[in-house]
């Protein structure tokens, strides 16, 4: 990586994560003498899972799903991504060469 990031390449980070809706709780409080008492619903399910793109410390896209994430997602995902890429790029370019320079300079380093 060190030798792309030396040639002047920029790295993008990308990292796929997931959040649970309910978490349990192993521990609780009460008064002293008293017993903990809760309530958790063990059949309900929920999940989000989330793909991010970071480049040059810039949050370039955030994707929230409510499914899981296999590699037919993620490949969808990443040509989504690139296309995102592509038309920000050939937008400033079309729209604005000054700010297409400073978008690139931002994106690209």
């Amino acid at each position: 990586m060190e030798k792309y990031q030396s040639e002047g390449k920029s790295i993008v980070y990308i990292d796929e994560s997931g959040f649970s809706h309910e978490s349990t709780r192993s521990h609780g409080y009460a008064k002293i003498g008293e017993r903990c008492f809760s309530q958790f619903n063990w059949g309900e399910k929920g999940r989000t899972n989330v793909i991010g793109a970071l480049l040059n410390g810039l949050l370039l896209t955030v994707s929230l799903f409510s499914f899981n994430i296999n590699s037919d997602v993620f490949s969808a995902w990443m040509n989504s991504f690139i296309h995102l890429l592509l038309d920000i790029f050939l937008y400033c370019v079309s729209y604005n060469m000054s700010y297409a320079q400073f978008i690139s300079n931002r994106i690209f380093g």
